[in-house]
C-alpha cells in the first residue's frame, strides 16, 4: 500500500515533499460497486461507500487519474506508512493524515 499526506481539512489538501500544500480538485465518488465471480461461481457485488462527509474515507472516480494530476503538481505517494511519517517528521509537519493509494 502507498500513502499520501494531506492536511486535516474537510475535503483533503495535499503535501507535497517540502511541506508546501497544494489544493487540487479531484473528482470525489460517494460509492462504487464492485462485481466479482466467487467460489461457487456466483456474481457477487458490494458496494464500498466513501462520503465526504466522512473525513476517513475518500474515494476516487479514478485512481490513475487522481494519481497523474496530483504528479503534475509534484505530488506522488510514498512507498509505505512509515516513509510518509519520516518524511512529515523530516519536514516538520505536526499535524498530518494519510491517504492510502491502492
Amino acid at each position: 500500500m502507498r500513502y499520501l499526506l494531506t492536511t486535516g481539512h474537510n475535503e483533503p489538501k495535499f503535501y507535497k515533499q517540502d511541506g508546501s500544500i497544494v489544493e487540487l480538485e479531484l473528482k470525489y465518488i460517494k460509492s462504487r460497486t464492485i462485481t466479482s465471480i466467487d467460489e461457487h461461481g456466483r456474481i457477487v457485488s458490494h458496494t464500498v461507500t466513501g462520503l465526504p462527509s466522512n473525513v476517513d474515507i475518500w474515494m476516487v472516480d479514478s485512481v490513475e487519474k487522481a494519481l497523474r494530476l496530483l504528479a503534475k503538481h509534484g505530488i506522488y505517494p510514498y512507498s509505505s506508512k512509515s516513509a510518509a511519517r519520516a518524511n512529515a517528521k523530516r519536514i516538520g509537519l505536526t499535524t498530518f493524515k494519510y491517504i492510502s493509494v491502492s
